[in-house]
């Protein structure tokens, strides 16, 4: 976590959804590379997000999922209910 301009910056891991230091390459939690990430579809990043722990970054990806008309999606968001 980082305080800039009195705002409050929080890295969290785009798998596991722990907060990671912002210098971190490998996440200290679920040992993923974050450069992995960079090689994901757009889809599969928001399929990720899902579990984003910040409930407008959440739904924000599934406003986002519909307006693709992710089939990928289905599932995680059926067991979201």
């Amino acid at each position: 976590m980082i305080k800039y301009k009195n705002i409050i910056i929080t890295w969290f891991c785009p798998f596991c959804w722990h907060e990671i230091n912002k210098d971190d390459s490998i996440c200290p939690f679920c040992e993923k590379s974050l450069e992995e990430f960079q090689h994901l579809s757009y889809e599969e990043k928001l399929i990720l997000s899902l579990d984003n722990p910040i409930s407008e970054n959440k739904l924000l990806s599934i406003a986002l999922l519909g307006k693709i008309k992710s089939t990928k999606a289905f599932e995680k968001l059926f067991n979201m209910l």
